[in-house]
C-alpha cells in the first residue's frame, strides 16, 4: 500500500504484504473448497474470498496509522510546484 508521506511507507509495505497474502490464500482455499477452477461459474464470485482475505491487512494498515499526525510540510511532495 502506498502512502504519500515517506515515513509511513514501511508500514504500508508490511500491511500490503499481509493484505496480498491473505487475499491469495483465501482465494486459493475457496477454489479448492469449490472443487477446482472448473466449478467456478462466475469470475465475480472470486471477489468474495478476495475481500475477506484482504480485510485483516486493511485493518492492520488502519491500526499502524492510527493516531499518526502529518505535519503541514509533509502533505505535499517536495517537487510539487504549488
Amino acid at each position: 500500500m502506498h502512502h504519500p508521506v515517506r515515513r509511513f511507507r514501511s508500514r504500508g509495505a508490511v500491511a500490503g504484504i499481509v493484505t496480498s497474502a491473505g487475499a491469495l490464500i483465501a482465494t486459493y482455499l475457496y477454489i479448492a473448497w469449490r472443487g477446482g477452477e472448473d466449478k467456478i461459474l462466475l469470475g465475480e464470485e472470486l471477489a468474495i474470498p478476495f475481500f475477506i482475505g484482504a480485510a485483516p491487512g486493511m485493518y492492520l494498515y488502519r491500526l499502524l496509522l492510527l493516531d499518526e499526525k502529518v505535519e503541514p510540510w509533509e502533505q505535499l511532495p517536495r517537487n510539487d510546484p504549488r
